[in-house]
């Protein structure tokens, strides 16, 4: 096993010293570690993972989400107020650190008692009617045995986000299967460059080059081509991927789930990168790059899951002690908003 700058099949300006794996046995040591680790349906349920297609237009209302807590009827069980930042798109600063801009932390800022449920429209009822479940297993058709994806989106009308581009690497030789951008299907209210990387001209480039493809649905299909339902696809904040690609996929592993099983926190690739293995990505100025993110998301899981499992496991350690000096932190903090507001505790 031999790490070099140019192990992996990527243009240069993602060149790092990404690991490779040299032998078919090594790539079969890799893929049993990484099948021990695929998240069980408990897990993905309670992260808000889809796990089956929605079989009837009428089983809908319960999956109306609102549109400022972003929770979904069926999860308002016992749940008496609405939630909610100003802001509701997450960034990171330097650091790697998470907050909405608009009170600079994570837990919300606003609360109200009632909900803004978004409305069942048609166009509501098309999108969630294209769901459909990855294909079954073909002997015969060879997919890949584990497939790294990242989505960049754009922000719709009727609050939706729409797939936008679209990277996948095969997670055992480092492969680049998919690299593309998409056509968004509607009329983009933000391209939200910031952080996507996208801009209109973007497109139009990728159009006349021959590197963008006509719609979601196209590129749904162009991961299908090395992907069934005995495919391992992994990542980070795999929802919101799977979510765009309207794909019901159950066998994964997710950088931040399994951050969060270990640490109790969902982390970013850019924060696992750094603390992990000493590694900044998302560096430049024009918003994330999904071929980046895929590279370095399997690095990630393959520390976290076969090369580096017992440097893994001290920085469990480590980020459980931040953790819970974080969460002491928050609890004095609304302890002394209280006393100051004379509250009773």
């Amino acid at each position: 096993m031999s790490r070099s700058l140019t192990s992996i099949d990527v243009r240069q300006d993602h060149l790092h010293n990404w690991t490779s794996l040299d032998t078919e046995e090594v790539q079969s040591e890799a893929y049993q570690k990484l099948l021990a680790n695929v998240h069980g349906p408990g897990v993905l349920s309670k992260n808000k993972y889809r796990t089956e297609p929605y079989m009837k237009i009428a089983d809908l209302e319960k999956h109306r989400k609102c549109l400022r807590c972003l929770q979904r009827k069926k999860e308002m069980k016992g749940k008496k107020y609405c939630a909610y930042h100003l802001d509701p798109v997450c960034v990171q600063d330097d650091k790697g650190e998470e907050y909405h801009a608009c009170c600079h932390r994570l837990t919300p800022c606003q609360f109200s008692t009632w909900h803004k449920w978004e409305q069942i429209t048609p166009e509501f009822e098309d999108r969630h009617a294209s769901f459909i479940e990855t294909p079954g297993y073909d002997a015969a058709c060879m997919k890949r045995k584990a497939v790294v994806i990242d989505c960049e989106m754009v922000g719709m009308s009727g609050s939706f986000g729409e797939l936008a581009r679209l990277c996948a690497v095969d997670y055992l030789t480092g492969e680049i299967l998919v690299d593309c951008f998409v056509d968004p299907v509607g009329q983009v209210l933000d391209y939200r460059t910031r952080y996507s990387g996208v801009t209109a001209k973007k497109i139009a480039e990728a159009k006349n080059n021959g590197n963008c493809l006509p719609n979601w649905s196209s590129a749904r299909d162009a991961l299908l081509k090395f992907v069934d339902t005995k495919t391992i696809i992994v990542g980070s904040g795999l929802n919101s991927d799977l979510e765009v690609l309207r794909l019901v996929h159950t066998s994964m592993v997710d950088s931040s789930l399994v951050s969060w099983q270990k640490v109790g926190k969902h982390l970013g690739i850019k924060t696992l990168c750094k603390e992990m293995l000493d590694l900044n990505i998302q560096q430049g100025k024009d918003g994330h790059d999904p071929l980046e993110d895929c590279i370095a998301v399997r690095e990630v899981v393959l520390w976290m899951t076969y090369l580096g499992k017992s440097k893994f496991d001290e920085w469990v350690v480590f980020a459980k002690q931040r953790e819970e000096e974080e969460c002491e932190k928050q609890r004095q903090h609304t302890l002394n908003q209280c006393i100051q507001k004379g509250h009773d505790i």
